[in-house]
């Protein structure tokens, strides 16, 4: 139902409901202007996207370029039809918020990097100033105590999910998504004996 104004000779595009008469705008200034297809675009940018970035779930965020072209499409496709300016800034803010995300994954994944160099370089440090390659001329005779001590080695993604996430509280294990995670970034940068 519409109220047509009295004194105003007005067109049926600029009537306004009278059940809601503030959001239910016509035209392309209101936000019906939006489909069922649109909303589903935003709820899928919503779910997919910006709220594993707020949760900090990077190893969930998809990285398949293609989802976020197509993404990004529709999403200008929308805005290329509002009219009303307050939605078009709300709809430019969701395109920047979904680049925000793979930016953010990047620099994630390039953190990640930059800790598994790190620790690399460390463990070869620590072998040359232990003198772990030097070899012994002379066989020498010591004397002293001896202590047993029992070491376990873990494969290198384990060690690698210790190093950036810390061990996995008692009972909870290895987060699988985390693991494929790491193990796509080692595969990256040449590191393939995972698990051995």
């Amino acid at each position: 139902m519409f109220a047509k104004p009295m004194f105003i000779n007005s067109t049926p595009d600029q009537y306004r409901s009278v059940i809601n008469p503030v959001i239910g705008e016509s035209g392309s200034n209101g936000l019906n202007v939006l489909t069922k297809h649109d909303m589903r675009v935003l709820e899928q940018i919503e779910t997919d996207y910006t709220y594993l970035l707020a949760c900090q779930e990077y190893e969930n965020i998809s990285d398949d370029y293609s989802v976020y072209t197509d993404l990004s499409i529709q999403l200008n496709s929308i805005r290329s039809k509002v009219k009303n300016t307050k939605l078009t800034l709300l709809l430019k803010m969701v395109n920047e918020a979904l680049l925000s995300v793979f930016n953010t994954k990047t620099l994630y994944e390039t953190k990640l990097q930059l800790i598994i160099d790190k620790n690399n370089l460390t463990k070869e440090k620590d072998d040359i100033l232990s003198g772990k390659n030097n070899n012994e001329i002379q066989p020498t005779t010591t004397m002293g105590t001896l202590s047993i001590t029992k070491k376990f080695k873990l494969s290198p993604i384990f060690n690698y999910y210790v190093l950036i996430y810390g061990l996995p509280a008692k009972g909870v294990g290895f987060d699988p998504n985390r693991i494929a995670f790491l193990e796509a970034i080692l595969k990256k940068n040449g590191i393939n004996n995972l698990y051995n």
